[in-house]
């Protein structure tokens, strides 16, 4: 990629000299020296390729100086260096430029951008990233820095330490504080996560609200390190080809009977499912997340936020679609969602609301559903009935589709859930 204008003369430079070798390339003459004819064709092609790749540089470099193509938000990390290269060519700022309003040397940023930011702690290109002017998509996928910087201490240590999460740890909570960087690099290597390499490798995430990355990195090791215990491995092997409309089905029934906690974690474990409830830290606003810990091995987390039987059952359904259709796809490994939030909702949280709906009542049932036309608790009562599912599944998507959440609130199952996951929970 061509990064400034020295780069673009001498590109300019370059394209010509091939132009001028190709116009001097003569085949006949390579011919009666004896150049076999496929090499003769090698030669030349290779010249127009060189050539073809030149004028796309060129074209790129000029159409972004001409704020054609404006970059302006980023909704992949994984791409967050070439746009910061590319966002300040289309603002027509120089590498000096940058460098002034960073108050840095132009050579630093232009070591910066040859080395494509490998080097540059998050803190840093958050700030280059501001400076720039770029936003972030409320999907787009997190970037943890490699706290090289010492930043051990921004993680929620006294939360972590309060919810026992360093059980070797006995010391006290300002012990803990002190000792941030050893209890965290544990729980890390628990979690057999990698803290000393930036993180760039993709994430989703749907939140309405701004992250605490510390806390969301905390937590995700804290799932992930309780999904290699030996209580929470499933029974079953993964295959994604089991979870197939009728388990769907199955699945959806346990909601209607009295041990519908117990059945679903079996029905998980069997499936090969790592199914793990922990409840959210502070400054992360979660729901649920989907994570891989191998391309085998799926992890499905609930915090249970809301502590209602209609929201579990939304939540469980969404991840599950996370699982199936959009995990390791595109080099997508954690999704994590909040589900109150409807702000930078993407092709994948549209496509897992809808699985979600559609999975606890089938549409052709809710189409012709007498609830949604002439809601009343009977009808609520008398359909649950005839399909066998819970009434809070009826009551909630009549809410979620109203957008009334006062209706109905005797079927939510509200105070419910945590309760009967309590085992879970404790684990």
């Amino acid at each position: 990629m061509i990064t400034n204008e020295r780069q673009y003369k001498l590109t300019q430079a370059e394209v010509q000299r091939f132009k001028e070798s190709l116009d001097k390339f003569d085949a006949s003459q390579n011919l009666l020296n004896g150049v076999h004819p496929k090499i003769i064709e090698a030669q030349k092609s290779s010249i127009e390729s060189q050539i073809e790749l030149l004028l796309n540089d060129l074209n790129e470099y000029e159409e972004l100086k001409s704020g054609k193509h404006n970059v302006s938000a980023v909704t992949n990390l994984s791409e967050l260096p070439i746009n910061l290269i590319k966002a300040r060519i289309s603002r027509n700022l120089t590498q000096g430029d940058l460098a002034a309003k960073l108050n840095l040397k132009e050579q630093q940023i232009q070591r910066y951008e040859a080395e494509l930011y490998t080097s540059v702690s998050l803190k840093k290109l958050l700030e280059i990233a501001n400076a720039l002017g770029l936003s972030f998509s409320g999907s787009a996928q997190l970037l943890v820095d490699d706290t090289s910087d010492g930043n051990w201490n921004l993680f929620p240590v006294r939360e972590m330490y309060r919810r026992g999460w360093f059980k070797e740890f006995n010391g006290t909570i300002r012990q803990a504080v002190d000792n941030s960087q050893e209890l965290v690099r544990d729980l890390f290597d628990q979690a057999g996560l990698n803290q000393n390499t930036l993180c760039l490798h993709k994430k989703g995430l749907r939140t309405g609200s701004e992250i605490d990355q510390y806390a969301l990195l905390a937590w995700q090791a804290r799932v992930l390190a309780k999904a290699k215990q030996p209580e929470f491995r499933p029974t079953g092997v993964f295959r994604k080809s089991a979870l197939d409309k009728n388990w769907f089905n199955e699945l959806v029934q346990f909601s209607a009977a009295q041990d519908w906690a117990k059945k679903v974690a079996k029905h998980l474990s069997e499936a090969g499912i790592y199914f793990v409830i922990e409840e959210r830290l502070q400054g992360t606003h979660l729901d649920g997340a989907a994570m891989l810990m191998s391309r085998e091995k799926p992890v499905l987390a609930m915090t249970l936020r809301h502590d209602r039987l209609d929201n579990f059952w939304f939540v469980l359904l969404h991840e599950l679609a996370h699982i199936i259709l959009h995990l390791d796809a595109d080099g997508c490994r954690e999704i994590f969602d909040d589900l109150d939030s409807e702000a930078g909702i993407e092709k994948i949280e549209n496509e897992a609301d809808e699985f979600s709906l559609n999975a606890l009542i089938q549409p052709e049932s809710w189409k012709k559903s007498i609830t949604r036309f002439t809601p009343s608790s009977k009808a609520i009562e008398k359909e649950a009935s005839i399909w066998g599912i819970h009434p809070s599944i009826i009551a909630g998507r009549l809410r979620r589709e109203t957008g009334n959440y006062t209706l109905f609130n005797e079927y939510i199952g509200l105070g419910v859930v945590r309760s009967s996951l309590r085992e879970e929970i404790d684990a």
